[in-house]
């Protein structure tokens, strides 16, 4: 997990998955987690939100939405919050190099 900082209140819209080996058969979770900017910096995130799909093939891009049809939770992140992405699959990938790339939303008003 590589943790970014929240400038302002915002949203994950959709992440774009791209792999080097067919991952079709596997399911994909990824968990978008945050730290409030008043927690210590060490702590653990929490889990606000998660959506699990089909994995992508080596051709093909998945596309997992996180404005709709939430597993669980939310994809609102807080002003100040240290935001973070992990992904799980359902079975080893260990070989496999993944290409996430992320759509946000923030309220620059």
């Amino acid at each position: 997990n590589l943790p970014i900082l929240a400038p302002v209140a915002g949203k994950l819209l959709k992440v774009f998955l791209r792999a080097t080996s067919d991952i079709s058969d596997r399911d994909i979770t990824f968990t978008l987690e945050t730290q409030a900017a008043g927690s210590n910096t060490g702590a653990a995130p929490t889990v606000i939100g998660t959506k699990t799909g089909a994995g992508c093939t080596n051709q093909t891009m998945t596309t997992y939405d996180f404005t709709t049809s939430l597993d669980s939770g939310t994809n609102a992140i807080a002003a100040g919050d240290t935001v973070q992405l992990a992904m799980q699959s359902a079975s080893n990938t260990a070989t496999t190099t993944y290409y996430i790339t992320c759509l946000w939303e923030w309220n620059l008003s």
